[in-house]
């Protein structure tokens, strides 16, 4: 999902859409055992049809990790962001932003497992949706979309021209 420009201050939770979308899932969805040191922060969901009925569904859970869990408000806790990243983060336009937004900006302050528990369903079995191939692929995704600095891929998807 992608918005340019000013979301308006009403702009409607993303979330709600997923959630609806997460309730047709045909299987349960996996997620973490409890545990104070993760808290679920997202559950995103993707899907696909043939044309007629849907033939892949995936959720994927991201968490926060909390260093400290019984004092959210310990330093300690605050994820390790460079300067660029932190005030952009800091800093409040001087237009009204939706609630959702706020929160997801403030949760980025935290150490997140971006997409950490897949479940993919398949209507069809093949060799796409083996354990052993669909382990690799979320491994490979999150590699290349949240480490692409590690990897050596820049910090921009655009290529400078």
């Amino acid at each position: 999902m992608q918005f340019t420009g000013i979301l308006p201050e009403d702009a409607p939770d993303p979330r709600s859409e997923r959630e609806k979308l997460l309730k047709s899932m045909p299987i349960p969805i996996y997620g973490f055992a409890a545990q104070h040191a993760v808290g679920v922060t997202d559950i995103g969901v993707s899907s696909s049809t043939d044309g007629r009925v849907m033939s892949v569904m995936t959720a994927s859970v991201s968490a926060t990790l909390w260093r400290n869990p019984s004092d959210k408000s310990d330093p300690v806790n605050l994820a390790d962001l460079d300067e660029r990243t932190r005030r952009s983060i800091e800093e409040v336009p001087p237009w009204p932003r939706p609630a959702w937004l706020i929160e997801s900006v403030e949760r980025m302050r935290y150490p997140m497992l971006w997409e950490a528990v897949q479940t993919a369903w398949h209507r069809t079995e093949s060799e796409y949706t083996t354990l052993a191939y669909l382990l690799v692929h979320h491994a490979n995704h999150i590699l290349m979309n949240h480490f692409r600095e590690q990897l050596g891929l820049g910090l921009h998807w655009i290529r400078p021209r």
